[in-house]
């Protein structure tokens, strides 16, 4: 394998800017593994489509992250965003997931029960459980796992995993 085609798993951590076709690439994978809207749950490239106002966000908020001490290069990475709309957005606020999770389930327009809104996450290649457990931790690293698994099978190749020793914080 040429040098050209290797990725490795740790680019993932460094994915910042949504100007980045690795950036974008990835939240396509996640749109075409069926992603729907955590408040509208419909599907988000419907939605869009529909001219609802849809942007990558924090799925743990970053406001948490730094009252938790998460640093920036670990909360802003791709595995911790996601696409979704701006009313969903406003809804998480700074929350932990398992307090916006139960928030907007509640809502008027939502009103869903929890393996509804676990199957909406997962389709985000979010694990649920540590999402409502506010395990940031666990999250991360199954998340990252996930979005490695559709990358893999968007390109037909192994990604090379290596040991990243700040991945996530102790």
């Amino acid at each position: 394998m040429s040098p050209r085609t290797r990725i490795f798993s740790s680019s993932l951590e460094t994915l910042r800017s949504r100007l980045s076709a690795a950036y974008k690439g990835i939240n396509v994978l996640i749109l075409r593994e069926g992603a729907e809207d955590f408040f509208w749950k419909g599907n988000v490239q419907a939605l869009e489509n529909q001219g609802v106002d849809l942007d990558i966000h924090h799925i743990f908020p970053k406001a948490w992250c730094e009252q938790n001490k998460i640093p920036a290069k670990v909360y802003d990475s791709i595995i911790n965003k996601t696409p979704i709309s701006y009313k969903a957005n406003r809804m998480i606020g700074s929350d932990p997931p398992s307090t916006y999770l139960q928030r907007l389930q509640k809502h008027k327009q939502v009103q869903i029960g929890d393996g509804a809104m676990n199957a909406i996450v997962e389709g985000h290649c979010i694990p649920s459980a540590p999402l409502r457990a506010d395990d940031f931790d666990a999250f991360y690293r199954q998340r990252k796992q996930r979005l490695l698994e559709i990358i893999e099978k968007a390109i037909g190749k192994k990604v090379l995993l290596e040991s990243v020793d700040h991945a996530v914080p102790a």
